[in-house]
């Protein structure tokens, strides 16, 4: 199946060239190993979260999640299927890091931090989906 990867831009200049990649992958490869190919896609940062969407934005596969030591786990939303089974034609990849949710008060200059009950930065990013939908 040929699969279209994006992702949004993590740092000041790097959209200067498209993010865009389109790779030919077996159509049944299961989802956790579709998460490990984009592990190699993304730019992995440490302290940061990889949101993996698809087909809009619809479904998220899962995320990949960088410690402070730089070791990447990758955790899945989804029951284990394949590429095929999901219909995956497009995989968009969002970049989250503790910045994405930390923001001065414009009138007061008071520091405010979004989602300050959540215990991790994961946890952030998935409240911030859940959120939005």
């Amino acid at each position: 199946m040929k699969i279209k990867f994006d992702r949004s831009s993590f740092c000041a200049a790097d959209d200067c060239v498209s993010h865009i990649e389109k790779k030919k992958l077996p159509s049944d490869m299961p989802i956790s190993e579709l998460l490990k190919y984009t592990a190699t896609y993304v730019p992995l940062r440490k302290n940061s979260v990889w949101r993996i969407t698809s087909n809009d934005s619809i479904v998220v596969f899962g995320y990949l999640i960088t410690d402070s030591e730089g070791n990447t786990n990758i955790e899945l939303s989804v029951e284990e299927t394949t590429i095929k089974n999901l219909s995956v034609k497009d995989v968009y990849c969002s970049y989250f890091s503790e910045g994405r949710f930390t923001y001065r008060n414009g009138k007061s200059g008071e520091l405010v931090e979004e989602y300050k009950e959540c215990d991790s930065l994961l946890e952030k990013v998935k409240r911030s989906y859940e959120s939005f939908n």
